[in-house]
Formats: structure tokens, sequence, C-alpha cells
């Protein structure tokens, strides 16, 4: 049972059970109290719907802003993306319904993501393979990784050929 939240928290914050992937049991919150109330289940509104046997939930800060991802290969640790788009979807936190390519942060996201995308598979000893990686960019350009996957998206435009040059193609 939880009765006191980690001091600094930035809100709003978003409350979402471990265990679910999409939009169901999550909350999203202005202030401490109101997360409070819901964590410990004492409003007529709590988590126990979304928290079987005891799962627990995870805080995250909820970003508002433009969700893109960036697909593309990791070789012997360095970066190539192949593919960045925009997602369309219903917020807050599910899953995309639909993509928009090209991106109107592809620029960005081709120049700035590379060094800590980098760092990133560095980090967890990725060095080499395909990779999916959302983002959200903020009203300031701050762009944060929300989600990586060791694979690519299914989406049917994704599954055609690209390539962003022939220098990249001959590199792999």
């Amino acid at each position: 049972q939880i009765d006191k939240l980690p001091d600094g928290m930035i809100f709003p914050i978003v409350a979402k059970p471990s265990f679910i992937r999409s939009k169901p049991g999550m909350e999203v919150f202005e202030d401490y109290h109101k997360l409070l109330d819901f964590v410990t289940g004492s409003t007529s509104k709590t988590n126990k719907q979304y928290q079987p046997m005891g799962q627990p939930y995870m805080l995250q800060r909820y970003i508002v802003g433009t969700s893109c991802a960036v697909s593309g290969v990791v070789k012997n640790g360095k970066v190539f993306i192949d593919f960045v788009y925009d997602i369309e979807a219903a917020y807050p936190f599910c899953p995309e319904a639909g993509m928009i390519y090209p991106s109107v942060n592809e620029q960005m996201l081709l120049t700035e993501t590379v060094a800590p995308l980098e760092k990133f598979f560095k980090h967890i000893k990725f060095f080499d393979g395909i990779f999916n990686m959302d983002i959200m960019i903020d009203q300031d350009k701050n762009f944060y990784f929300i989600d990586f996957a060791g694979r690519l998206g299914t989406h049917p435009v994704m599954l055609m050929y690209h390539s962003r040059s022939e220098e990249h193609t001959s590199e792999l």
C-alpha cells in the first residue's frame, strides 16, 4: 500500500499499470493530491480495476507534444535511420492509429537523434540489429525517447522498400 509519493515529481504525470501496453487503466494527473488519492485507493475511482493481483503502476512524466517514430538499423554500434514518421493517434497513450509520412520533424530527428540513439544502444549493448523508437517532441522541440523495440513496425507503408541513400545501403 502506498501512502506517500516521491518528492520533486513534475506534473502532469501519467499513472499506468506496468503490465498494460495501451490506454486501459491510464490516468493523467495534474497535482500531487489527486495522484496520491488514486494510487492509495482512497477515492471512488481507484486503480484496483486495472491492478489485479497487486501489479504495480508506473509513474511517468506526461509530455504534451508530437508523437513520432524512427526506424532503422544499428550496425557495429553505428545508427542508420531509414524511416521517420509522425504517429496519428487519439491520445493520451493509445495504440497507433495511423502514420504520417514524411514527418514534419524529419530533418531534426535525422540530425539530432543519431548520437543519443548510439549512446542508448551502447548502454544496452545493442550493437547490431533493426529498431523502432517512439519519440515525443515537446513545444520547445526537445525530444524524449518513449519506447524502444528491437523490430520494425508493421504498418504497410513501412514494409515497402525504403533507404535514405545508396551510401547507407552499401555500408550495410
